[in-house]
């Protein structure tokens, strides 16, 4: 079980790659995922045991997207 597993099994569904995806997480149940992308983003407050997984961190999931998409 997990969340990078049950994404996984999403990717294979839909035909798609892991560098089409991103992911976004704050605690340790999210480090499955940060390891399946490298476009991985952990909440600023997280623990640095979690940051250590992912390759950027946000302030806020909806703010990053934001500015990901241009949407300003």
């Amino acid at each position: 079980s997990g969340k990078g597993r049950a994404i996984r099994h999403l990717l294979e569904l839909k035909g798609l790659k892991e560098d089409e995806i991103m992911v976004f997480g704050d605690n340790e149940n999210d480090i499955s995922m940060f390891k399946l992308t490298d476009n991985s983003f952990v909440k600023e407050e997280s623990a640095d045991k979690v940051k250590a997984y992912a390759n950027y961190e946000c302030s806020s999931v909806s703010a990053e997207l934001t500015r990901i998409l241009d949407l300003e």
